[in-house]
């Protein structure tokens, strides 16, 4: 029967706990990234849309957002003026968007400081016409997301809309 040193036992007790403390520093990032991406959701209303700017990582030269039926929008002046103008020209009467997150899938680098994610997303829209009437539509899609910790905090690196379908309601 082998016998350890007590060193050896405090060493992999040491190794024991800086796993742990690791694999618990991970789940409370996918905690904070679930509840960043609630924060975008629930801001990604014709009201609020300009809120969703706090959300990203301005502080990255390469952040961008790609919605599908919109474009791509690279660095932070350009993600800045889309969704100032997004929330300028979509706050009309009857101008409605809900997008639910759902199935997340998220994974943390090992370092801890990146991340990545992927969503479907059930909603619904009321884009104006080419007469300003609101027309109420079904649309399906995913998100799929790069985070960063920037200054502690979790935030939205990149960002990608898929668009499966749009058809009126």
């Amino acid at each position: 029967m082998a016998t350890h040193s007590l060193e050896q036992k405090v060493e992999d007790l040491q190794k024991a706990v800086e796993s742990l403390q690791k694999e618990n520093e991970r789940i409370q990032a996918i905690n904070e990234i679930m509840n960043l991406v609630g924060r975008y959701a629930v801001v990604h209303t014709p009201s609020s849309m300009a809120r969703t700017i706090d959300l990203f990582a301005l502080k990255q030269p390469d952040v961008f957002v790609e919605i599908a039926m919109w474009g791509v929008f690279i660095g932070p002046d350009q993600i800045r003026k889309m969704y100032t103008e997004m929330s300028e020209g979509a706050a009309k009467p009857g101008a409605m968007f809900e997008h639910q997150w759902t199935t997340p899938m998220i994974q943390v680098a090992k370092d801890g400081k990146t991340a990545k994610g992927l969503w479907f997303s059930p909603g619904h829209e009321t884009p104006p016409d080419e007469n300003g009437k609101p027309v109420a539509k079904w649309c399906w899609g995913k998100y799929g997301a790069d985070f960063i910790k920037e200054d502690g905090q979790w935030k939205i690196w990149h960002l990608h809309f898929y668009d499966t379908f749009m058809c009126p309601f």
